[in-house]
């Protein structure tokens, strides 16, 4: 795994450098959402995470926000475009049933990821992710879908 810091020309920035930046969640794969097609897939308003370079232990910092909440925590990454995160945080912001479902499934396809990779196409960005043990979404599987925000 990468985890020294290097802001010039380090492995660690080197992974990074195409993901870093903002992104709006267009939806699972399992919902429509696909690289190269900028169609939300939900119907949740504006989600988006933010990968930024700035340290965060061994680590770097993400901010996102999903349906009704605000997340952030750290990640990192390896040659070979794995994603790990890490040291999560959530406001708990009460929304409808359907919101809070469909954040719930959001933010554990971040959080609980036992395994995640990336892969960027232009201005999109699908995070794989998959999941062991229990799980509340009921899906070990999928792909995040998102766009760059210009």
């Amino acid at each position: 795994d990468c985890f020294q810091v290097d802001y010039t020309d380090g492995a660690c920035v080197e992974n990074i450098k195409d993901l870093i930046g903002k992104w709006e969640f267009l939806g699972f794969e399992s919902d429509g959402a696909r690289m190269g097609k900028p169609t939300r897939e939900h119907i949740y308003g504006d989600m988006s995470i933010d990968f930024t370079n700035q340290t965060f232990g061994n680590s770097f910092q993400y901010v996102g926000k999903a349906v009704v909440n605000v997340h952030s925590g750290a990640y990192h990454s390896n040659t070979n475009k794995s994603l790990y995160f890490s040291n999560h945080s959530i406001t708990r912001v009460g929304g409808s049933f359907d919101q809070m479902q469909f954040e719930e499934k959001y933010i554990e396809a971040i959080t609980n990821s036992s395994l995640s990779s990336f892969q960027i196409n232009g201005d999109y960005l699908s995070i794989t992710f998959t999941t062991f043990g229990n799980t509340t979404i009921g899906i070990s599987s999928d792909n995040l879908v998102y766009k760059r925000k210009i």
